[in-house]
């Protein structure tokens, strides 16, 4: 049985998404024994967080700097000389030498970077996968080393080979969701009758990547509450963030349109009966939204990955970018007034990738170099489902 070693970081929870979803479907194939790693767990609690703070002032207060850097062909050059955090790097080449995988797989590029130059210090011959998290790629990556990289577009791929990546290291898979978003087979099943379902995210398990969305979303549900549209119910999810979910509550009072949920295990239902979701462009989220084929609303642009998850989204008319609390409710009216909404969940369909993850999975034994029977009969099955998505 080959074993997988899966790197990621909790800066935000794609890559943990994108992590999780890759391991899934590896296990599926009932031939791997897969092993997962948080490069933050060294740094602890409190590092974890100043990594979490970090990220959303670079995306809060100085957006325009991290666009620019995270554009930038040439930081990524200097990043990969840079030194690492020598806590993280032990850690992780201390689990490698404790575990011996057969092939090391990165969902960001901190922990790519560490392994593939540790196969040139010390000889390392395991081959590095490189997944990315979102629908565009930046140069952090270790492109000259690492083995293979998956990508999420064909713009994605694009910019690889501009950087001089050979095409025969790359193949383009979608961003791989989990398992229970990509189940539902019935794309758009809702009731025929009653208000369109709206469905709002504020967070989920961490916190500080919605941040930014909080004054936007605190604006709307106060806009809803003082008078509420009956053609719409309105469902925001919180996360783990108590504080929100309880202001939310109590501005939302008593009107019966408005529903505040905190922590919730039922995001695949939720987001399967909604007609339009309204989120930051986040690279997981927009992926499980496009495989539900559901229109999409995004707060804001957002700053690097993100704005260039934005500008996907946004350029194949699956998503509509909003300015304010205000005009997030004219978009969500005018769209299902004047036929947009259906539309744009057509153009959703197109965009809609729900078999990443196993296409990730056929990658991997593919640099392994060996054929999974259990993916073929899975890849099978599977794209006949994706014809009845579409």
């Amino acid at each position: 049985m080959k074993k997988v070693l899966i790197a990621y970081t909790s800066i935000g929870s794609g890559h943990r998404v994108v992590a999780e979803a890759v391991r899934d479907a590896l296990l599926r194939s009932g031939e791997m024994d897969v092993r997962m790693v948080d490069a933050f767990d060294v740094l602890g609690r409190w590092g974890k967080l100043m990594a979490d703070v970090a990220s959303f002032l670079s995306l809060s207060l100085l957006p325009k700097v991290y666009d620019w850097t995270w554009n930038s062909p040439y930081l990524g050059q200097i990043f990969a000389r840079m030194p690492k955090s020598r806590r993280i790097e032990e850690n992780l080449l201390a689990l490698y030498a404790q575990y011996q995988p057969d092939v090391i797989v990165c969902t960001h590029a901190l922990p790519c970077a560490i392994y593939c130059r540790a196969k040139t210090r010390y000889a390392l011959s395991t081959p590095v996968v490189a997944v990315s998290a979102d629908w565009q790629v930046h140069a952090y990556w270790p492109l000259a080393q690492v083995d293979h990289i998956v990508v999420a577009s064909q713009p994605a791929r694009t910019r690889l080979l501009e950087l001089g990546v050979t095409a025969d290291r790359i193949s383009v898979a979608g961003v791989p969701i989990r398992s229970q978003f990509a189940a539902h087979t019935n794309p758009n099943a809702r009731r025929r009758c009653g208000p369109r379902q709206v469905l709002v995210l504020a967070g989920g398990k961490q916190v500080a990547p919605y941040a930014i969305t909080w004054p936007h979303i605190v604006s709307l549900i106060y806009r809803l509450a003082q008078t509420p549209h009956l053609d719409f119910d309105w469902t925001v999810v919180t996360g783990c963030n108590s504080l929100l979910e309880r202001l939310l509550r109590r501005i939302a009072g008593e009107c019966r349109s408005i529903t505040v949920v905190g922590y919730t295990t039922q995001m695949a239902e939720l987001l399967n009966e909604a007609d339009v979701v309204i989120t930051k462009p986040g690279g997981s989220i927009l992926a499980e939204s496009l495989a539900l084929h559901k229109p999409i609303v995004l707060f804001n642009r957002g700053a690097g990955q993100e704005a260039a998850n934005a500008d996907y989204v946004i350029e194949h008319e699956a998503a509509l970018l909003s300015a304010n609390a205000a005009d997030t409710l004219d978009i969500v009216v005018w769209m299902f007034a004047n036929g947009r909404a259906a539309r744009m969940a057509e153009n959703a369909a197109a965009l809609a990738r729900p078999l990443a993850a196993a296409q990730v999975a056929e990658t991997i034994f593919d640099v392994l170099g060996e054929v999974s029977t259990a993916l073929v009969a899975t890849r099978s099955s599977a794209y006949s489902a994706e014809i009845c998505f579409a």
